[in-house]
């Protein structure tokens, strides 16, 4: 965010008046003095309310701020957000916001990494208006985020879009959804490391992957 510094100088007017003028024209002189003092705050006013107007105006033109979707793209999030931050976002922007969300997802690059973006599928075009007035260049993380609306209302097939923005690898050939929320990502394994042997280690510690399905252990590029 483009920060700005604005410098407000004050010029005050002297005026010296004779002894005679002003006893003679003490009421119109105070009269005077209270117009020239509240004109020209009343214009500064007027004034900066119609540049943050315009600027408002020029957002929702440039920053797609004027047409609502239900696919909210969220930018600059700090590597360790996570759904319950943008779930807590939701809230505060009305109640029950949370409920809205049906899915998010947080995209990654080819090695897998979180680049700070993540899509947000709400239930509604207003849900999504709320959301972006409300969270747009607020603070997560230390980070400020930048919220806009993505996709269009067009498409029937809204599992395809947020497919456009999910890794491939969290899309399971046995699974019509996604594995987006209901995966983990293990590090630091020996580079022999083999699905078969992740998997016995994690059935041994009674956690047990999708059964049936050939990708419930991928090997991940590094």
């Amino acid at each position: 965010m483009m920060n700005s510094t604005r410098q407000l100088v004050s010029v005050i007017a002297r005026q010296r008046l004779s002894t005679q003028v002003l006893n003679t024209c003490q009421r119109s002189l105070h009269t005077s003095i209270v117009r020239l003092n509240d004109t020209p705050q009343k214009n500064f006013t007027e004034a900066l309310t119609d540049k943050f107007i315009g600027q408002v105006k020029k957002q929702g033109k440039n920053g797609r701020l004027s047409d609502p979707t239900r696919f909210v793209q969220i930018d600059s999030l700090p590597t360790t957000a996570t759904t319950e931050d943008i779930r807590k976002l939701a809230r505060e922007a009305f109640p029950q916001g949370d409920k809205s969300i049906i899915e998010a997802v947080f995209c990654r690059s080819f090695d897998f990494n979180f680049y700070g973006r993540c899509i947000v599928l709400m239930k509604s075009p207003e849900d999504a208006r709320k959301i972006v007035e409300y969270g747009n260049r607020r603070s997560v993380g230390g980070n400020t985020i930048k919220m806009s609306f993505t996709g269009s209302d067009q498409s029937d097939d809204t599992n395809a879009v947020m497919s456009g923005f999910r890794r491939p690898e969290l899309t399971s050939i046995t699974d019509s959804t996604s594995a987006s929320g209901r995966s983990v990502m293990v590090t630091g394994l020996p580079s022999r490391t083999q699905p078969e042997h992740l998997l016995g280690f994690l059935r041994s510690r009674n956690f047990f992957p999708i059964e049936g399905a050939s990708d419930n252990v991928l090997p991940l590029k590094t």
